[in-house]
């Protein structure tokens, strides 16, 4: 007689650890798709505000990049109760990169990357709830 989770390791269902694994890496497993959609949503944003065109992809994945790797390194330091600091300086970095990529005085560009990241805020926190259910 087979144990449970025999039953599911034979049935190709992940257990234990391989579960564990496998839930934590879905969001590793598409970087890229990440950066292309927080380039598009911040490219987005500043075209609404500029009533202009797409400022470009190589310009948003730039500023993306500057604000989501100061953040990530803070709260990859910073115990979790502190992970406000990770967005404020990730939005300080973002609004330096958006007015040197895109011509943008500093009012503008730190409207620009504070809708920004409080778009990815709730973004992130939407698809945690569903995950989570």
């Amino acid at each position: 007689m087979m144990r449970g989770w025999e039953v599911e390791r034979a049935a190709g269902v992940p257990v234990g650890a391989e579960r564990s694994a496998a839930e934590a890496g879905h969001s590793e497993d598409h970087p890229m798709l990440g950066l292309i959609l927080g380039a598009a949503i911040l490219g987005i944003i500043i075209t609404a505000m500029e009533g202009g065109e797409f400022p470009g992809w190589g310009k948003m994945i730039l500023c993306v990049l500057a604000a989501v790797i100061p953040a990530a390194v803070l709260n990859a330091v910073l115990p979790p109760a502190l992970f406000f600091v990770g967005l404020i300086v990730g939005a300080a970095c973002a609004t330096v990169a958006i007015m040197l990529t895109c011509d943008m005085d500093l009012k503008r560009a730190g409207l620009a990357a504070g809708l920004y990241l409080v778009i990815q805020v709730v973004i992130s926190l939407a698809l945690g709830a569903l995950v989570r259910s």
